[in-house]
């Protein structure tokens, strides 16, 4: 396994991972931005770190750190249970060597809470929103 930090040439990729997710557990989105949004954000993102997570040669997921530590990662569902997620996970985590990481997970995503928790992530906080039209 290794991590390539993301480029453009990733853009496709990546908006592959993203029609994967499910927008009910995802917490940054709620449904799939359009193509011109999706290649902007990767063009100009803002995280400190953010690597395609490869495997044999094949591009199976990507992990990012934003601003405020907080990590985040996925991994195409074909690749998944596999102990990939484990892995990358660790080796990102040493390739940024911060001190403390943050996981924010929706608390209906049953398994990424499962996931964080397996890795030695603690639960200690439920944020709420309220959003007006």
């Amino acid at each position: 396994m290794k991590l390539v930090s993301v480029n453009e040439n990733d853009a496709e990729f990546l908006y592959e991972l993203l029609k994967e997710r499910e927008g009910r557990v995802n917490i940054s989105h709620k449904s799939l931005p359009s193509w011109e949004k999706h290649l902007d954000f990767v063009k100009n993102h803002d995280y400190i770190s953010w690597d395609i997570i490869i495997v044999n040669n094949e591009k199976i997921g990507n992990v990012y750190l934003t601003q405020l530590n907080e990590i985040g990662i996925f991994i195409l569902k074909k690749f998944q249970d596999q102990g990939h997620g484990s892995k990358a996970l660790k080796l990102f985590m040493e390739k940024n060597g911060k001190r403390r990481y943050l996981a924010n997970v929706n608390p209906t995503n049953y398994k990424s809470i499962q996931f964080f928790g397996k890795q030695g992530f603690n639960h200690f906080q439920n944020t709420y929103t309220k959003t007006f039209d």
